[in-house]
């Protein structure tokens, strides 16, 4: 599919989020939304000139599914939360989660660093819940490079509907999970070359990526 019958057979989303949130071409489109790319979503909230969506083939949020077994905890200590070791004042901490679910008191007496799965999964669906970035149910189809105007095109369908969608955007953020990155073996280097550099080759499919 070119560029030109992208253009012709999708309009620009809007969905939820105002004009002055969904510029013609946006600053980064980050495909998948696991704890790396919700990191990045509350971090980039507070931003005001910085503009990006988020697309997650699923239709909601849910971290782990099957694996949130009773007492099983994270390796790491909830410091190591979405936002607190690079913005310590971001409301989007663990801390403040637990203050504004009235758990703070409560978590401070059990004298416990390291949170169970399950309210890890808590913590991340309650900051989703104050992100206007992101759009579920949004499967991403291919990523093409525009090498005239100098950004990517993103497209796909919404799941569910079959309606289509196209964005434009300075850079694309890749966060799968373990869900591998398909693309043809003829490019498969050149990409991972150029993907160094900040160029990704012109028009490449990606099927079923998030």
């Amino acid at each position: 599919m070119s560029i030109t019958s992208l253009s012709d057979e999708c309009e620009l989303p809007t969905g939820s989020v105002d004009a002055a949130k969904n510029p013609a071409v946006l600053d980064f489109i980050a495909i998948g939304l696991g704890p790396f790319n919700l990191s990045l979503a509350c971090l980039a909230d507070p931003i005001r000139d910085l503009h990006g969506r988020f697309l997650e083939r699923n239709q909601g949020f849910d971290w782990h599914p099957g694996m949130l077994i009773d007492d099983t905890t994270l390796q790491n200590p909830f410091l190591a939360d979405l936002v607190s070791l690079a913005d310590p004042k971001s409301k989007f901490s663990f801390l403040n989660y637990c203050k504004q679910e009235g758990k703070l008191y409560a978590y401070y007496i059990r004298e416990r660093f390291y949170l169970s799965r399950e309210e890890y999964n808590r913590y991340c669906k309650w900051a989703i819940s104050q992100l206007s970035s992101i759009d579920f149910g949004s499967n991403v189809d291919r990523a093409e490079y525009d090498l005239e105007r100098g950004h990517y095109i993103v497209s796909g369908r919404r799941v569910g509907t079959g309606q289509p969608f196209m964005y434009r955007a300075r850079r694309i953020v890749v966060g799968v999970g373990s869900v591998p990155l398909q693309l043809p073996t003829s490019v498969e280097g050149e990409f991972i070359s150029e993907l160094n550099v900040g160029v990704a080759p012109h028009a490449v499919p990606h099927n079923g990526i998030t």
